[in-house]
């Protein structure tokens, strides 16, 4: 039986392998080394699993060694892969071998070459359609790619992933420029550095590559890309690659997320001026993070990270306080561990810091292990304290300084300061006041009726409101004064008031003043009353003087030119000089009335005031001169002027004077004459300007004061009157007239008038 046994081992054309209860190799026949292409000296004693792995299309390795042990016998098809890649299909028949008198069990494994095609083809259509089904499967994407890296296959997880069809896949190449990829930096990902290219040009598989990608749609989707080089009949160069990735772009959000929270994080400690501490209390190691060394003027490496470090540059005053606070902390003694104190920094100078911590992790003894805390840098508090501290003596020191009574006090009345010139003036001290309401002082105390005010104005500022009036208060040896009396709210950033601030001016001496200058404002309003009624008396005067003069004039006019119609031929010459002499006189007398009528009609007369061209008034000015300009020569240079809001009469009243006067007080060479204005903020100002004869400064007054004249009336004609109505009119108009002149050097008269006049004045 056992030649039989070994014949058919060994002839037979099935491939046997007998192995052991384990699924050891423990022998191989000829027609199993041909179909597997192994040698059986190597294989025995290796495990059947790792020595030939074969693959079926419904069951693991591990189903079939389950039915085999169980059952006794399994029987199926299976595929195996070559050396060379070849596939080859086989009928298989498996037994559990048991010998009698012996508990060990081996097993029989029979291996038939199916060489059948149609079974062939039946086994291999099965396969491709499991192989389907496992890539329709998968969660992940899968692209096999030729070695001109163009898609033949892709999975339906891998046109999720990518937003496209299949279609829209097959035939791309990983350079193809529709691809829109970009590093984790958002710079450019080439396609000839896609991870199927690199594992095509090196035959080296590429691992976890961050790519973004973005879809047709616009949406960026972030992927981690491994590739897998295939080699044809132990080529060195691929022949195709396959590549899986999977969708990470939840993750890079998570990721993001976190980095943006890690990074708010650390602006937050930076930007609050934190540093952060991590001890471990076991290894009595320590963690500074950069500002911690920064508060100390140290870069983040010139810091050691030991706890020793740190004791040593804490000032020796503040040590034991440190130490006694941490132990009083570490042994539960009290809730958190904080303290301030001074480090020396590396400029060898000391800065305060507020050390908070706690406790974070404890061992199974209930003993701090792990400890994190931080460090404020305190140095500028501190230095605001101590400026505070200043501030507060200087203002104490001006508080008490300040000449008007002031204080403090609560909403509710209770004095809680007061300057030394409010107590010296009732002669009395801070004990005497301090935590007493403001009507029981002694300043008010005295009137019943001051104090229910003072109360009720004390009500009315806790509300909010500003307090003032005056107050007279009692002083020392019934002395007493008027203050200019205030109560101020001091609020708080919500609004509610918090203080309140008393304060007096003695005004005494000015009520005084006030008085006396009452008495002399009401003397002075008399005298400007009586002053008014004179000058309109005299104006009146004046008008009716003028006028009723005219009419003995005309008189005696006529008289003299019948005297000198009837008689002049039977005069002598010197009776005809008397004639002219008199005629002369009576034309002089004639003007001046006729100026003085006109000069008291400036005031008295209501004029109209209306929008007046001043370019068409000035030429009217200038050609009532005509015939004067024609005899001397004159030039007169007019520049444009404006249109503005004023008395047209009296307007051209004060051009024709001063135009006038120009023609008139010439020098040898011919008159020029310049008419022009400039804008002020509130005012025209115009200004008439000539070459004539000037005037010395010493008279620049005197020539608008009424009849007075610089010249004999044999030099110059005239009145003294003209410019006098000049400023009359002008004043009336709310402006004001001057001249810039020297002798010989001509003279320029200015004269403003407002823009806004509603009324003459």
């Amino acid at each position: 039986m056992k030649d039989i046994f070994e014949f058919f081992y060994t002839h037979s054309t099935e491939g046997l392998i007998i192995t052991d209860a384990e699924f050891r190799i423990l022998g191989i026949n000829p027609a199993a080394e041909d179909v597997f292409q192994i040698a059986g000296s190597t294989c025995i004693g290796s495990s059947l699993v790792q020595t030939i792995p074969f693959q079926c299309i419904d069951l693991t390795f591990e189903n079939i060694f389950e039915t085999l042990t169980l059952e006794g016998s399994w029987k199926g098809r299976v595929s195996h892969h070559l050396p060379n890649q070849t596939i080859q299909l086989l009928s298989c028949n498996f037994y559990q071998l048991r010998q009698e008198l012996s508990e060990q069990t081996h097993y029989a494994f029979l291996f038939d070459l199916i060489s059948d095609s149609k079974l062939l083809s039946a086994s291999l259509l099965l396969q491709q359609e499991q192989y389907a089904s496992f890539l329709k499967s998968l969660s992940e994407g899968i692209t096999v790619q030729t070695e001109t890296s163009d898609i033949i296959l892709c999975n339906p997880a891998a046109e999720r992933i990518l937003g496209l069809t299949r279609d829209q896949m097959l035939g791309r190449s990983s350079v193809d420029p529709r691809w829109r990829c970009i590093h984790e930096d958002g710079s450019p990902f080439p396609g000839e550095t896609h991870p199927s290219m690199v594992s095509l040009g090196t035959g080296l598989p590429q691992r976890n590559v961050v790519m973004g990608v973005y879809k047709p749609d616009g949406d960026l989707t972030w992927i981690s890309i491994n590739s897998e080089p295939i080699f044809d009949n132990n080529s060195a160069i691929p022949t195709a690659v396959i590549t899986s990735f999977n969708d990470i772009t939840e993750l890079k959000s998570i990721e993001q997320s976190l980095k943006k929270t890690e990074e708010r994080w650390n602006f937050a400690l930076e930007g609050s001026g934190l540093g952060v501490w991590d001890w471990n209390i076991a290894k009595q190691e320590i963690y500074f993070s950069p500002h911690c060394r920064r508060i100390l003027g140290f870069e983040h490496y010139e810091l050691p990270d030991d706890i020793d470090t740190w004791r040593s540059r804490v000032h020796p005053d503040d040590l034991p306080v440190v130490k006694a606070q941490l132990i009083q902390y570490l042994k539960g003694q009290q809730e958190r561990f904080e303290v301030e104190y001074r480090v020396r920094k590396k400029d060898e100078s000391y800065t305060w810091v507020l050390d908070r911590g706690m406790v974070v992790d404890i061992d199974s003894n209930g003993m701090a292990r792990r400890m994190i805390g931080t460090h404020a840098d305190q140095q500028q508090r501190k230095q605001m304290e101590e400026a505070e501290r200043q501030i507060s003596q200087r203002f104490k020191a001006v508080f008490n300084s300040m000449y008007q009574f002031i204080g403090i006090m609560t909403p509710d009345g209770l004095l809680v300061d007061v300057n030394e010139a409010a107590l010296a003036f009732a002669g009395i001290t801070m004990q005497d006041v301090v935590g007493k309401p403001l009507w029981e002082a002694p300043w008010v105390s005295y009137s019943e009726t001051i104090q229910t005010q003072i109360r009720q104005d004390i009500a009315r500022a806790a509300k909010g409101e500003f307090i003032r009036h005056e107050l007279e208060i009692a002083g020392k040896q019934n002395d007493s004064t008027i203050i200019d009396f205030s109560l101020k709210p001091v609020r708080d950033e919500n609004g509610i008031v918090t203080l309140i601030i008393p304060e007096g001016r003695d005004i005494g001496a000015l009520k005084h003043t006030e008085k006396l200058l009452q008495e002399a404002n009401e003397a002075l309003a008399k005298r400007a009353e009586d002053l008014s009624v004179s000058n309109a008396e005299l104006e009146r005067f004046a008008y009716v003087a003028s006028h009723d003069l005219q009419e003995p004039l005309r008189t005696v006019t006529m008289f003299l030119e019948l005297l000198d119609a009837r008689y002049g031929a039977q005069l002598d010459t010197t009776g005809r000089t008397y004639i002219a002499t008199v005629t002369r006189a009576a034309n002089r007398m004639k003007t001046l009335i006729q100026d003085l009528l006109q000069y008291a009609r400036i005031g008295n007369d209501n004029f109209t005031l209306k929008s007046v061209d001043s370019q068409a008034l000035v030429t009217a000015v200038i050609e009532s001169f005509g015939q004067t300009i024609q005899e001397t020569g004159a030039k007169i240079i007019v520049r444009d002027l404006p249109r503005l809001h004023a008395s047209e009469t009296m307007l051209y009243m004060v051009f024709h004077n001063l135009v006038g006067n120009a023609l008139k007080y010439k020098q040898g060479a011919e008159p020029i004459i310049e008419i022009g204005y400039r804008l002020e903020d509130a005012h025209y100002e115009f200004f008439i300007k000539d070459n004539g004869i000037g005037i010395h400064s010493n008279y620049f007054d005197k020539i608008f004061i009424i009849f007075q004249r610089l010249h004999k009336k044999e030099e110059y004609s005239g009145t003294g009157l003209g410019l006098a109505l000049c400023k009359k009119i002008v004043e009336r108009h709310r402006g004001t007239i001057r001249v810039e002149s020297a002798p010989g050097q001509g003279s320029t008269f200015y004269f403003t008038i407002h823009k806004k006049i509603k009324r003459l004045h």
